[in-house]
């Protein structure tokens, strides 16, 4: 649609990094945006979001468990 979406930082629960597009994950919508992954993490709070991989950030306030393979 090429909207523009308001989000709020806290709802987000992992960002996905696709080619040249994003997809954010927050509860039961998505969203995609055509910034790139380094671009999001620039904007996001550092304190509230971690690099799991190369193409996963994940909200530190919904991670319930973890293992080596898993969140």
């Amino acid at each position: 649609d090429r909207r523009n979406i308001r989000v709020n930082f806290n709802e987000i629960i992992f960002i996905e990094g696709l080619k040249n597009h994003v997809k954010l994950i927050l509860g039961d919508c998505r969203h995609i945006t055509h910034l790139n992954l380094q671009e999001i993490e620039k904007r996001i709070d550092p304190k509230k979001f971690i690099r799991v991989h190369k193409s996963f950030i994940v909200g530190l306030a919904h991670i319930q468990s973890f293992n080596q393979t898993n969140i």
